[in-house]
């Protein structure tokens, strides 16, 4: 699962908690929920306002969006749930909830 996050988008903010608790539930499970930088900070600055944001959760310091073939997206917060072969398999726009999220890893593991 793979977040699009900024300083700057309110959403963001409000949806990072949700993460953070999707992340603790799925520890241990096979699925990871990872962090990118929608304006592609890095190094200290990038640790910075992952810590600003309370992050919790992973935040990779390269975009993968190239090795998904990731459509950039215009709009924030984007997720990304991927399966194990690195086929995108669903797009989500906007505020998720850790229910929410759960919900759409539990449809895709029974294949529906």
């Amino acid at each position: 699962m793979i977040n699009y996050w900024a300083e700057w988008c309110g959403p963001c903010r409000t949806e990072i908690p949700e993460l953070n608790a999707l992340a603790g539930q799925l520890k241990g499970g096979g699925v990871r929920v990872l962090g990118v930088n929608f304006d592609g900070l890095q190094g200290a600055e990038l640790e910075k306002a992952a810590q600003q944001m309370g992050i919790d959760f992973t935040v990779l310091a390269q975009d993968p969006a190239e090795r998904y073939k990731l459509p950039r997206s215009e709009a924030l917060p984007v997720t990304y749930i991927i399966d194990p072969q690195g086929q995108v398999r669903e797009r989500l726009m906007g505020e998720q909830t850790a229910a929410g999220l759960s919900g759409h890893l539990t449809r895709l593991k029974e294949g529906k």
